[in-house]
């Protein structure tokens, strides 16, 4: 299988496209595709939305810590969505300790690779 077919999966998976959404499947697909792809947009991608699918409302701690270092992968191929959604953890995630230095630099990253929405309006009163 190619890792356009395995992030076809993925997608499908994740978004409920053939059936109902079924993210533990949509986690196989990804990590398939993750290992074909290893370089470029495909890859932060697919480390973005595999963050994610650990971050979801009901994560654990230890759900949000897999979601994190998923990220941080991402975020170091300077993905944008990544490095916003690490700045979200570190901004106001209520089982964490709130790092606003930090979210900020996320954020400021962010915008410099292209943003994510609402980038200006949450740098703003973390820079005050």
């Amino acid at each position: 299988m190619t890792p356009d077919q395995a992030f076809q999966m993925a997608d499908a998976k994740l978004h409920g496209l053939e059936a109902p959404p079924d993210h533990e499947e949509a986690r196989y697909w990804l990590r398939i595709g993750i290992t074909g792809a290893l370089s470029g947009d495909r890859l932060r991608w697919a480390l973005t939305q595999l963050g994610t699918l650990y971050a979801k409302p009901t994560a654990s701690q230890s759900e949000y810590e897999v979601a994190r270092s998923v990220w941080e992968l991402a975020a170091a191929q300077k993905d944008p969505v990544a490095l916003c959604f690490l700045a979200r953890l570190d901004a106001d995630l209520p089982s964490t300790q709130p790092n606003k230095e930090i979210a900020l630099k996320f954020l400021e990253q962010a915008k410099a690779t292209g943003g994510c929405g609402g980038t200006e309006q949450t740098i703003e009163p973390l820079s005050r």
